[in-house]
């Protein structure tokens, strides 16, 4: 079954996005060979990534969210654009698997402390580039206090990732819910007593609800809703042996005079998908050419 992302509109000024992402994340995960705890943290900030990709207004923008932190994990590279798709680096992805004291996935564990990045290129002269340190290591609340720190927007936000008996991923995806400016207090205090009240993201998955079903939970006794866009992530990387060229031309004449002086065939190798690139001395030399 197909992942899905959806944004649903309320009567009143909310704006929520839910993303079942669990096919996205355990290919993310196959391809890193990652650890659980790599794969939750790198699945959360995948997910964020997503919805944030998808909420944008220009259908070439491309979105990149970049975890730089202490722990173990070392670094999260994502990727995605506005039709879904999605891809990510690690780092470390065998960083160690443990638990926290509540029994669950210790993420913050393994991220420490640092930074957010959030790079939004909507195709204009510079990006937008927005970066808040990391709030908890947690992944949800960082991004959360992303927005409300880099883009003045407070949210609901919350992300999961749930690894079955075997540690492979099962389930995963999250949620963003906007309150817009307008919207009363009785009305945020409405949501935040039923965020208290529902399971974890990935448990709502697990359980058998679907992105629909999540948005009439939250958002559903607020008033009608309907739901307005909807997209299919999927990890996909754009690599190809093309974009590998480019980047060893913008290496210059210099190194790569020197890589061919080696006498040797050479491989690029990309980090989103594990993808190799062999050149041999002669299209070295073409690209020399070219550089």
């Amino acid at each position: 079954m197909a992942d899905n992302l959806i944004c649903a509109t309320s009567e009143l000024p909310i704006i929520l996005y839910v993303a079942d992402m669990r096919e996205t994340v355990a290919k993310m995960a196959q391809i890193h060979n990652a650890s659980p705890s790599a794969a939750a943290a790198a699945g959360r900030t995948l997910t964020a990534c997503t919805i944030i990709a998808a909420m944008q207004k220009y259908d070439e923008a491309s979105i990149t969210c970049t975890i730089n932190c202490d722990g173990e994990i070392g670094r999260i590279i994502t990727v995605a654009n506005t039709v879904g798709h999605a891809k990510c680096e690690i780092q470390n992805p065998a960083a160690t698997f443990r638990r926290n004291e509540q029994g669950k996935i210790d993420v913050a564990g393994i991220v420490g402390s640092g930074t957010l990045t959030v790079i939004k290129d909507v195709g204009l002269d510079k990006p937008y580039i927005g970066q808040t340190p990391l709030a908890t290591g947690e992944i949800a609340e960082d991004f959360a206090y992303y927005f409300a720190k880099s883009e003045q927007v407070p949210t609901i936000t919350a992300l999961g990732v749930l690894v079955d008996a075997n540690a492979k991923v099962a389930y995963a995806g999250g949620f963003v819910l906007m309150a817009m400016p307008g919207l009363e207090e009785e009305h945020i205090a409405a949501l935040e007593n039923k965020i208290n009240q529902i399971p974890p993201v990935s448990e709502m998955f697990k359980s058998g609800h679907d992105c629909a079903s999540i948005a009439e939970l939250l958002i559903g006794n607020l008033g009608s809703f309907q739901i307005i866009k909807q997209l299919e992530p999927s990890y996909k990387c754009d690599c190809s042996k093309t974009r590998h060229e480019k980047g060893l031309i913008a290496l210059g004449r210099e190194e790569l005079q020197e890589i061919i002086d080696e006498g040797k065939d050479i491989k690029t190798h990309c980090h989103f998908c594990n993808s190799e690139y062999e050149f041999s001395i002669e299209e070295l030399g073409t690209l020399l050419g070219e550089a």
